[in-house]
């Protein structure tokens, strides 16, 4: 019957693509209706790769609804500037101001606002690597329960701690009783 009368095949042809139309837009309508719901949207940096402790973050910019947004998210506007990472940054995640140092390079990036660093010879070394988070012991007393490792240099291990342990973090340090413990 389609032999004799192909005008039946060009509607039957018409109609499916008429009916795959209308389904797509529909489709496309339910996104959309779904992205306004949302209510209105902040441009924000998202981590475009994994990224380790000390080194420099590759970021996008992505549109994400407000309620998602961490209040202390890094500015959009910032997508330019040098960032460096100072903890594990996993790809995909908003980038946060806890976990860049913007204007710092090196090791000094690592640490946090308001904390010190001391300079600790490991003896036997604690296979700390930058980044990680240890606790500070000497002579069997928990000294700093808070520390991060940031860095190797010249033998001596570099470690953070804030800034009302770091005397007695150095303390211990110097009399040779410092103890540097891995936090899992």
């Amino acid at each position: 019957m389609l032999v004799r009368r192909p005008w039946i095949y060009w509607l039957l042809v018409v109609a499916v693509s008429i009916a795959l139309a209308a389904s797509v837009f529909s489709r496309l309508e339910g996104v959309d209706a779904a992205r306004r719901s949302w209510g209105t949207t902040q441009p924000v940096l998202i981590a475009a790769t994994d990224t380790a402790p000390g080194a420099a973050l590759i970021v996008r910019i992505e549109h994400v609804p407000m309620a998602l947004v961490p209040e202390s998210a890094v500015d959009a506007a910032q997508a330019g500037s040098a960032l460096i990472a100072r903890q594990h940054i996993a790809g995909g995640e908003i980038v946060t101001e806890l976990d860049v140092s913007p204007a710092i390079t090196g090791v000094l990036a690592l640490v946090p606002s308001g904390w010190r660093v001391t300079s600790v010879i490991e003896n036997p070394p604690s296979a700390a690597q930058p980044g990680d988070h240890v606790e500070l012991v000497s002579d069997g007393v928990v000294i700093a329960a808070k520390a991060l490792m940031i860095g190797v240099q010249n033998d001596t291990t570099l470690i953070a701690t804030p800034a009302d342990v770091a005397p007695a973090v150095a303390l211990a340090a110097h009399a040779d009783t410092l103890t540097v413990l891995l936090v899992s």
